[in-house]
């Protein structure tokens, strides 16, 4: 198959003749060199004495040519100001200044000529446009610039042989970035090239490009397609050694006429049905383990009742449910320990342990629930805007900033503020991104990270009233004394007592124990280090943190005290002494825009 590939002359040696010739083309030699080399002067001097900016030299091709290939930014706007052809085709692809520029990845030489109206839909020899080129060599800023300043069906077209930028994107470039951007933008995965009849999942797993297989799964790419010669994208892959894809992506690589989860997953099409059946399993799943304690049986029976609850449970969730009941149960699980406290509570604790305990455990319960749903409902800090406001973004990025990869998510079509980050999971940019949490199913982020932190505070608080009704119901119904008794031995009564009751405690101390931890966590990386989670843990991958580092900082960049730090996280006001000043961090984009001074007596407290 053919493709973008070296048929271009390379830089500055390619097209230089080293025979001897006349006069006119030594001044012809002289002003390739000088070209590819940048020497302005020496061009202006030759140009002056009549050379004609528009002439071709040995191998067809123009002077704009030679400073699109090389990225000779100031001759291309000097040939361009004299009248130089910005559309000239030559070279044996008969390709344009526009694609050598493009070849090479020189974005600003791309920006140049656009400016100056070259048009970036012209084909060369071998059927491509200026964005097929592009997406072959993975020059996702090249890409993006040239599909925001085209846009419609100058864009989206494919080459002569059928194939659109997002076919040649899963074919040819390794990373993800291109084939993303190209999805985002709207490109179809259902088109077939014309002369293999492939899709871009086709080209994708023919070149065995995984990260391309799993962007275009994801995207909701048809695996049913088939070829012109019969075969789907799974058969590509059976063809060939499988074990760079992985299991995981080979079955969802499936037609759905041949996994054998889809029989058993008709009863479920139904969205909520499937929503409430993975919620419920959970719930079922730690009564069934709770009764399976309190059997008057031999251990060795029990155990073989735990493995037969998980057995129920994998073929369960195997035919039934889809990959992504893994991101939602976590939460339920949690939903679930928390029904059954309140159950145990009120048939068991509550006799026991008076009323003002019962409402000291609701009010604190309240607050959780209040705090659970700002975290789950809540905006974590999403950043939204109109397709047209994405693409006037990148266009002022490619023309004035040189558009940094680093500060763009090829996803989203944005620039990415200070401290956000893409998440994976929920396939959105979170401002101030902290971390995505399974226990309430979203992102934590500049929306709703305190909300977090008083979710972590009010279920480790549940949890200890919880342990202190179940230690009163053990006294007084039990009468259990560990005093008396012994630790062990306390513990193997609780256990015979009254077995359901020993299995929530159990839950709840390990709640109480890991949710304690990760609040200190949350709150000394708040207070303390200013950092998040996310910043914590790549703080090696991002340049503000390593120069901050090399100037000399204990902390982060962001780090306006550990007093200062809490007030502006919680918001907190109070008479003048607290004046929280937190920026917007969805549209923060420089590190000098993140640190206003701190404000009253904080301040003070900061500097002492």
């Amino acid at each position: 198959m053919s493709h973008a590939g070296g048929d271009v002359p390379d830089g500055h040696a390619s097209g230089a003749t080293t025979e001897s010739v006349g006069a006119s083309k030594e001044s012809q030699y002289d002003i390739v060199k000088a070209t590819q080399y940048g020497v302005l002067e020496r061009c202006r001097q030759l140009i002056d004495d009549g050379y004609d900016v528009n002439r071709r030299d040995n191998i067809d091709v123009t002077l704009l040519h030679w400073a699109a290939i090389n990225n000779r930014m100031p001759l291309a706007s000097y040939y361009i100001g004299l009248g130089a052809e910005v559309d000239a085709r030559g070279g044996d692809l008969a390709s344009t200044p526009l694609h050598w520029a493009v070849r090479q990845g020189h974005l600003s030489m791309v920006v140049l000529l656009i400016r100056h109206r070259a048009d970036p839909t012209i084909r060369d020899v071998e059927g491509f446009a200026c964005i097929h080129v592009a997406a072959q060599c993975g020059y996702t800023n090249i890409v993006a610039y040239l599909r925001a300043v085209t846009g419609g069906a100058g864009a989206t077209a494919p080459d002569d042989s059928g194939m659109p930028a997002l076919m040649w994107s899963a074919y040819k470039t390794t990373g993800m970035d291109p084939t993303r951007l190209l999805l985002t933008f709207g490109a179809s995965t259902c088109l077939q090239d014309q002369t293999y009849g492939n899709t871009a999942l086709h080209w994708a797993v023919t070149a065995r490009n995984v990260s391309a297989v799993q962007t275009l799964l994801r995207a909701g790419a048809d695996t049913s397609v088939r070829n012109k010669q019969g075969a789907t994208a799974h058969d590509i892959a059976q063809r060939h050694q499988v074990q760079w894809m992985g299991r995981e992506w080979l079955t969802s690589l499936e037609q759905p006429g041949q996994s054998r989860r889809n029989v058993c997953k008709r009863f479920t099409s139904n969205a909520k049905v499937q929503y409430w059946a993975e919620m419920s399993l959970p719930l079922l799943v730690f009564y069934a383990v709770g009764q399976i304690f309190a059997l008057e049986m031999d251990v060795l029976v029990k155990l073989g009742c735990l493995v037969g609850v998980y057995i129920v449970c994998h073929f369960y969730g195997q035919a039934l449910f889809n990959k992504d009941f893994m991101e939602t149960l976590p939460m339920a699980i949690y939903l679930a320990t928390k029904i059954w406290f309140y159950i145990t509570w009120v048939v068991w604790l509550q006799p026991y342990v008076g009323a003002s305990t019962t409402l000291a455990f609701l009010a604190c319960s309240s607050l959780l629930w209040w705090a659970f749903v700002r975290c789950w409902r809540g905006d974590p800090g999403h950043m939204t805007s109109s397709l047209t406001d994405k693409c006037k973004t990148i266009v002022s990025l490619s023309e004035t900033e040189g558009f940094n990869m680093a500060q763009f998510c090829s996803t989203c079509l944005i620039r990415r503020p200070v401290r956000s980050k893409h998440c994976s999971v929920c396939n959105r940019c979170v401002a101030k991104f902290d971390h995505h949490c399974p226990w309430v199913n979203n992102c934590v982020g500049a929306g709703n990270h305190k909300y977090f932190v008083y979710y972590l505070l009010f279920l480790a608080g549940m949890c200890v009233f919880f342990l202190y009704g179940c230690s009163v119901f053990y006294q007084r119904a039990c009468a259990v004394a560990i005093s008396e008794q012994g630790f062990w031995n306390a513990v193997s009564t609780m256990a015979t007592c009254e077995t359901w009751v020993f299995w929530n405690a159990l839950n709840a101390l390990v709640h109480a124990v890991w949710v304690s931890a990760l609040f200190c966590c949350q709150m000394y990386q708040v207070a303390w280090l200013a950092m998040t989670t996310n910043e914590r843990i790549n703080a090696a991958r991002y340049k503000h943190f390593a120069s901050a580092e090399a100037a000399g900082r204990r902390r982060s960049p962001f780090d306006r005290g550990p007093l200062q730090n809490a007030v502006d996280f919680f918001g907190c006001r109070c008479w003048g002494v607290c004046k929280p000043s937190p920026p917007d961090w969805r549209a923060v984009y420089r590190l000098e825009e993140a640190s206003p001074p701190a404000t009253g007596l904080v301040a003070a407290a900061a500097q002492v």
